[in-house]
């Protein structure tokens, strides 16, 4: 079932960031090493699910309340729907995003509202709830998959393709040019890692492989990092095969890489924990590994991930949102 209905789109409760005077900035790159601005910020906002960013300057968030984010301003956004939860959100730009999430009037069925400029377009489906992150194509034409299928969603119009059996979706990401979705197969006697370069609204296996490490996505790149208490192995997708571009070791159970973000394997930032769940920041740049030593480390809770959300990267900027006592928001912003 599909419901249609355009409304006009308050934004209440504008919410100015709780802190002194401005953002706290870290302290400033002394050694030339830091390639990021970081600040952190308290503010006051309900329990959020998910942070996406759409410039340096606007992030959209989605949770129990949700949230624009403009410069010094959060903003409250009410949906004026009382039975929608909102359950995740992907900007596609600093105008437009869509929020996702069920309703409270039965268990398979759910909304897409997309967010444009202030006013709020509803669609209304059963039974394809997003399993992964949306992956855009366009303005209002979007890839995504639920449990066991994959969809494409086009000004309106969703159109679904099962899965192959046993297969359960990983994510999608962009390389050379090309979109993939990456699944998990699952067997009585095997499992695989399978990639499928998106071709229209088909799947074309390209790449099937013992299972390896935790795939992440870039916005250009696809990278697999597989980890083991002292050896950390970076490697790419060239869209047929995995291929290793950088290595190296640590003492025992000191160096986890948890989140990567940035735009090529060229240049990117990932965070990484060490053995007392402390985070700290690295850059992979002109095949080396640059510790960040002006990440603010205090400002990211220890041991507990679940209160940690992070967003994709955009406009050369990251945002991490801590929500233990109190919430901050954390932004680094390219040099």
């Amino acid at each position: 079932m599909r419901l249609i209905y355009y409304t006009s789109f308050l934004l209440i409760f504008s919410i100015q960031f709780i802190s002194c005077n401005t953002d706290s900035p870290v302290d400033p790159d002394t050694d030339g090493s830091n390639y990021y601005n970081w600040t952190v910020t308290p503010v006051s906002m309900d329990s959020v699910y998910r942070i996406s960013a759409a410039n340096d300057d606007v992030a959209f968030i989605g949770g129990n309340s949700s949230y624009k984010i403009s410069g010094s301003t959060v903003t409250r956004i009410d949906f004026q729907d009382t039975a929608f939860k909102c359950g995740g959100v992907e900007a596609f730009d600093k105008n437009s995003a869509v929020f996702w999430g069920g309703t409270s009037a039965t268990t398979s069925e759910f909304k897409f509202k997309l967010y444009d400029t202030g006013a709020l377009t509803t669609y209304t489906f059963s039974n394809a709830y997003p399993y992964t992150k949306l992956t855009f194509i366009s303005k209002n034409k979007f890839y995504y998959a639920s449990y066991d299928n994959f969809y494409l969603f086009d000004n309106g119009t969703l159109t679904g393709s099962a899965l192959p059996p046993s297969e359960s979706p990983i994510g999608f990401g962009k390389a050379g040019g090309s979109t993939y979705l990456f699944t998990s197969f699952n067997s009585s006697s095997f499992y695989q890692d399978r990639a499928y370069r998106i071709v229209g609204n088909t799947l074309l296996l390209v790449s099937s492989v013992a299972p390896q490490g935790r795939i992440h996505f870039l916005n250009n790149d696809i990278v697999r990092v597989t980890q083991d208490s002292t050896n950390h192995l970076l490697d790419y997708f060239n869209g047929s095969d995995w291929i290793n571009f950088f290595s190296f070791t640590t003492p025992a159970n000191t160096y986890y890489i948890q989140y990567l973000a940035g735009d090529t394997r060229n240049q990117f930032l990932w965070i990484w924990f060490d053995y007392n769940a402390k985070a700290y920041a690295s850059v992979f740049s002109v095949n080396a590994k640059i510790e960040q030593t002006n990440f603010p480390t205090s400002a990211i809770t220890v041991s507990i991930p679940a209160v940690r959300t992070v967003s994709n990267y955009a406009d050369n900027t990251y945002y991490i949102i801590d929500k233990y006592h109190p919430t901050k928001f954390v932004k680094g912003k390219l040099k």
